[in-house]
């Protein structure tokens, strides 16, 4: 079980202008590691959701090919990124209901302030878990 997420600095800096960049629409990206908690790398997807301003949607075609490409070097799904450009980085009821990776961190930047925040959870079943988050 994974007991922090710890992200190296690029991939925060990574992180902030991915969802700078696309606000104020939620921006989406996976990443894909060895194990639970480790972003070996991390994808950027197009938010394919008809409602971009507050919902986040990974197209099925984008899950296959990351599916695959995870596969075929023995990854996990390891982290699902989406960013609230306006509200509390915490998860929604979608974002609960969306949750269908248990070994993944859900990590959710709010950008409702002149810093982002940056927040990490575990979901499984419904329960969630905040992380401590460690850049560096």
């Amino acid at each position: 079980m994974v007991a922090a997420f710890t992200l190296s600095q690029e991939l925060y800096d990574r992180l902030v202008e991915f969802g700078r960049s696309h606000a104020p629409e939620e921006c989406v990206g996976i990443g894909l590691g060895a194990a639970p908690g480790e972003v070996a790398e991390f994808h950027p997807v197009p938010n394919v959701h008809e409602h971009p301003v507050t919902r986040y949607h990974v197209s099925a075609a984008d899950q296959l090919r990351l599916h695959l490409h995870a596969e075929d070097r023995g990854w996990l799904t390891t982290l699902v990124f989406h960013t609230h450009p306006a509200t509390e980085p915490y998860p929604s009821p979608t974002d609960l209901a969306l949750a269908a990776w248990p070994d993944a961190i859900y990590a959710i930047m709010g950008l409702g302030t002149d810093q982002p925040v940056l927040r990490a959870f575990r979901i499984v079943g419904g329960d969630v878990t905040e992380l401590p988050v460690h850049v560096g």
